[in-house]
């Protein structure tokens, strides 16, 4: 037997996958926590849910927040970047919906949120071919 150190090899973990994973699930859980929060304990002048139209927009908020924490944990899975893609999509329109019709200028930060994890999944999606 020789006494030559072997070395030790790492499997290889694409870094836009892990990053894209990290992303796309702290987007999701501050969707969560955002949607629970103005639906349940904000008062009206933080801009509770009130109106019937608003509980449309919190589940609209909550369908995607689930998605966005579901597209991370699966991202590795064939199909899932597009999904995950069109999530974003979906959300930047949903940060639209807030800008125009609640006046929320706080969506207009998220916008770049939302433009790098499509660069970043942009980024997996090289990676895999």
């Amino acid at each position: 037997m020789s006494d030559a150190a072997v070395p030790m090899t790492r499997p290889h973990r694409p870094f836009a996958l892990g990053t894209a994973r990290l992303l796309l699930g702290l987007m999701g859980l501050m969707l969560l926590y955002a949607t629970v929060y103005f639906s349940f304990f904000a008062s009206v002048e933080e801009g509770r849910v009130s109106s019937p139209i608003d509980w449309v927009v919190a589940g609209w908020a909550l369908a995607m927040g689930v998605g966005f924490i579901a597209a991370a944990i699966r991202l590795a899975v064939p199909g899932t970047l597009r999904i995950a893609t069109g999530l974003v999509l979906a959300h930047v329109v949903f940060g639209v919906v807030k800008l125009v019709g609640y006046g929320e200028t706080e969506a207009v930060g998220l916008f770049g949120a939302d433009l790098l994890i499509l660069a970043v999944l942009a980024a997996a999606a090289r990676e895999r071919r």
